[in-house]
Order: C-alpha cells, then sequence, then structure tokens
C-alpha cells in the first residue's frame, strides 16, 4: 500500500480530473471541512507520502518484488495484476481511476480497469466468501465524500462497519 501510495501523483489529478479545482487530501479527514483546527490532522513531512515512482519502486523491491521487462513480479515471481473500478458518476472518477491507472503502470502493474455503474462497483465490492470478505477489485474510486462528522468520518474504517458503510472490508487492530 505505501509503494502504490508513493506512485499516485494527487497533484496531476488534481490538475487534469478537477481542472485544478481541488485540493490534495492528506488524511481521510479533508483540510477545510470544518473552520475547526482539530478536525483535521496535517501530517508532518515525514509522515505524508508524496509522488515518487522511484521511492515506489525502491520500496516494492525492498519487499522482494522484481521489476523485468517492464513488468513487476512479486515475490513468487507472478505478474502484479490489479483490478481498478471507478463508479461511473460523477465524471472526476473516471477521471482519477485513468490517472492512477497511469501511474500504477508506470511501476510495471498490469490493470484491468473500467468505469462501472455504481451498482455494479458496490456488488463487486459486496462479494463474500464462506462468510468472509473477498470483493471483485483491489482498487476502486467511489462516488461517496462522507459526512461532516469527523467522528463518522474516523468510524467508517472500524470493523464494525464492514458490509455497511465500509467499502474497503480493511480491518486493523492497532486502527480500532
Amino acid at each position: 500500500r505505501q509503494a502504490l501510495s508513493w506512485a499516485v501523483d494527487r497533484r496531476g489529478i488534481v490538475a487534469t480530473a478537477f481542472d485544478g479545482f481541488a485540493t490534495v487530501g492528506s488524511t481521510m479527514v479533508a483540510p477545510g471541512l470544518r473552520r475547526d483546527p482539530d478536525y483535521h490532522y496535517e501530517p508532518s513531512a515525514d509522515e505524508k507520502s508524496g509522488y515518487d515512482l522511484m521511492k515506489a519502486a525502491a520500496l516494492l523491491a525492498e519487499a522482494g518484488y522484481l521489476k523485468i521487462a517492464g513488468r513487476l513480479l512479486d515475490t513468487d515471481r507472478e505478474p502484479v495484476e490489479l483490478r481498478l473500478y471507478a463508479c461511473d458518476a460523477p465524471p472526476q472518477g473516471a477521471r482519477v481511476a485513468r490517472a492512477i491507472a497511469k501511474d500504477l503502470r508506470a511501476l510495471g502493474i498490469g490493470l484491468e480497469h473500467a468505469v462501472l455503474p455504481e451498482a455494479t462497483m458496490r456488488a463487486r465490492l459486496s462479494v463474500t466468501v464462506d462468510g468472509l470478505p473477498r470483493p471483485e477489485a483491489d482498487l476502486f474510486v467511489s462516488d461517496w465524500v462522507g459526512d461532516r462528522d469527523p467522528t463518522f468520518i474516523l468510524s467508517v474504517l472500524t470493523s464494525g462497519q464492514i458490509r455497511t458503510w465500509k467499502a474497503t472490508r480493511w480491518s486493523d487492530p492497532e486502527y480500532e
């Protein structure tokens, strides 16, 4: 996740997908969400990731990934293939996904990339196998922007929100 984060050109996304009328985000609670400064934590420069393909490639190499003939291979020497989907509304989502796809392909990652109707994308994200979440996507761009209440936004990342608000199905005991 860290390597992929370093590979995404957020400033480029703001420029191309939003015609410059957006702000690069740094945390789950966006700056300017509320006027109270306690609601947004601005990470230090050491905590933030920026756009640095060399650093992304170095992190992947450190984790045992290899790039051979322009293709990124995992630790089992299989090509890395990811599924990236974007919701079809609003149109910026498709533009964001195209930019992310371009950035990740520069690392040698193979991508299945598509723009889907919201219901189709949500169905792919809600797949379970033996009661466990097994989304049919690796990355997605959604049209949901959250709520003005930071407590709610942060609660979306808790395990209790899986199958309700938490489309990512990510769970981390340290975050809990």
